[in-house]
């Protein structure tokens, strides 16, 4: 494939019966691939789109700018997100603490419900900060959600200060959880039968 897609299509192996052989071939080079991380390099290289300086800087201050209507009275750690749509539109969110921390919402949270109530579910990037402009790494359970719509965004982190690092959200995850059925993660039964 040469250029932009038309459309993304998913790719299936027919395999003779006649010839377990080839299929255990298949299966153990896309386990391999996926293992090494060379799946997602190829995914990454043909299917992501990376952020513009633009983009990037949008999603920081509109997330410094959630952070205001933030309600932590609990943790004394307001936080903001914000979430890029793939229709260019920007959706953020404000930390929601409550005393019965199960009825507690993060700021990534928020902005993921705040960007499907309006009716985005294809996301491109995220980015989670706190007041003074540190950048708040994904927990696992917001990465879990963001997976629920699209295993393409990108979430900017901060690994040390001011060292910005963008990377997908599959990347963040070890591996895809059984409970989640992700777009461009086939399950090794159902890379080939």
């Amino acid at each position: 494939a040469i250029g932009t897609p038309l459309r993304v299509t998913r790719l299936h192996f027919a395999v003779n019966r006649d010839h377990p052989e080839i299929l255990a071939m298949l299966n153990q080079g896309m386990r391999t691939i996926m293992e090494n991380g060379e799946y997602e390099r190829i995914f990454r290289n043909w299917f992501v789109q990376d952020l513009t300086e633009d983009e990037i800087n949008r999603l920081i201050t509109s997330a410094q700018e959630a952070t205001i209507n933030a309600y932590a009275p609990y943790s004394q750690q307001p936080s903001g997100a914000a979430l890029l749509g793939m229709s260019g539109m920007v959706y953020t969110g404000s930390s929601v603490e409550n005393g019965d921390w199960s009825l507690s919402s993060t700021a990534l949270k928020v902005a993921i419900l705040n960007a499907v109530a309006s009716g985005e579910a294809e996301f491109k990037a995220v980015v989670c900060l706190l007041p003074d402009g540190r950048i708040l790494s994904p927990t696992a359970e917001e990465l879990r959600m963001l997976t629920e719509f699209s295993q393409e965004v990108q979430v900017i982190t901060e690994p040390e200060p001011g060292f910005q690092v963008v990377r997908l959200v599959t990347e963040l995850l070890p591996e895809p959880s059984a409970t989640i059925v992700p777009r461009h993660y086939p399950f090794p039964e159902q890379w080939c039968s």
